[in-house]
């Protein structure tokens, strides 16, 4: 199967913010600041239809590279590819149809809705971009689109602030599907709403791909929702991808050690390892410049390798890649002594 979206070696680096007596300085002087790396050498595929996951804490550079792909950010290295054609431009340089085609559904839907407007501007809008339609067949689609994400027609005389949290993200999925997509950018889509509420959304989610085939890149740091949802898992630390593969081969030890990490802190478990990466949040934000970057945190961390070695990028399987200097059997034979090691937290069931 041809990809939809390739992303081959991209990387994206930032310079460090300053106050404005720094940026005055900075006008006058030449520029010393180093930028500062926030995706390194990033390559995977979706493929048409299927949802890719991007996994990992804040900061790991699921959004920064969301961003890149729909043309907001441009990567200072690699290369994305759409449908089989080069992408790598910004947003202002993409034809009207490959706008069309790549749409972005955001953390808070205030970011896509405009609150000042009715849903009927917010979906007409979309409309009106990429399509010609008469006044009658405006008016008929929209109401499509609603009944698509289970809204009553009579929400197209509301105002954003009129609606729920639930009510606006499926107004803003509705302003994606208008432009008839072949892929979703969904970034942290569930993050501000009830638990209840994500539940409803990701059925509604589930629901649009079957009958649309649209593609989605599901931005999340909830393993648990990622495996209900997704086809295949991409997990990022520091702007490196330090693991990727199927659902099942991600949930399937031996696991990156930081992988492993993500899936031992989904509530519920019943492990003392659910506080796992609270006890270690003081390193988050920082990484080595040489070696591995996930080391300072890595409870199998090989002394005098980790430290100072790039890891290799090994293939467990033809879809399963690992970022570490830890085999396959090795990571096996750590995360059984992991498990052994840890006792069970006494049910509270009655």
């Amino acid at each position: 199967m041809t990809p939809l979206l390739e992303v081959s070696h991209v990387q994206i680096s930032y310079r460090p913010r300053r106050g404005l007596v720094s940026r005055l300085i900075r006008a006058v002087r030449s520029d010393t600041t180093e930028p500062v790396p926030a995706v390194r050498d990033a390559s995977f595929t979706i493929n048409p239809g299927e949802t890719v996951a991007l996994v990992g804490e804040s900061g790991s550079g699921k959004t920064t590279l969301a961003r890149s792909i729909a043309g907001l950010i441009a990567p200072q290295r690699g290369s994305l590819r759409f449908d089989g054609n080069d992408i790598t431009r910004p947003v202002h340089r993409r034809s009207a149809d490959l706008l069309r085609h790549i749409q972005y559904v955001f953390q808070n839907p205030a970011s896509s809705l405009n609150p000042r407007r009715k849903v009927r501007y917010n979906l007409g809008r979309t409309l009106d971009v990429f399509f010609k339609l008469s006044g009658a067949e405006r008016r008929d689609r929209m109401a499509e689109l609603l009944d698509s994400v289970h809204l009553d027609p009579g929400y197209i005389d509301r105002y954003p602030p009129q609606l729920s949290g639930g009510e606006a993200q499926r107004v803003a999925i509705a302003q994606a599907l208008a432009a008839e997509p072949k892929l979703i950018l969904c970034d942290e889509v569930l993050s501000a709403l009830d638990v209840s509420v994500q539940d409803n959304i990701l059925e509604l989610l589930r629901e649009l791909q079957a009958s649309t085939d649209v593609a989605y890149l599901f931005i999340a740091h909830d393993l648990a929702v990622v495996r209900w949802l997704a086809d295949r898992v991409v997990v990022l630390y520091h702007g490196r991808i330090v693991e990727q593969g199927t659902v099942e081969e991600i949930f399937t030890p031996p696991h990156h050690p930081y992988t492993a990490l993500l899936l031992d802190s989904i509530p519920g478990k019943g492990k003392h390892q659910t506080s796992a990466l609270t006890e270690d949040a003081s390193t988050v934000g920082t990484a080595p410049d040489v070696g591995c970057a996930f080391e300072p945190r890595c409870r199998h961390a090989i002394s005098g390798v980790c430290e100072v070695d790039e890891p290799p990028r090994l293939h467990d399987s033809e879809t399963h890649e690992v970022l570490c200097h830890l085999s396959a059997d090795d990571r096996t034979q750590a995360q059984v002594h992991a498990t052994a090691a840890t006792p069970d937290v006494p049910s509270q069931e009655t």
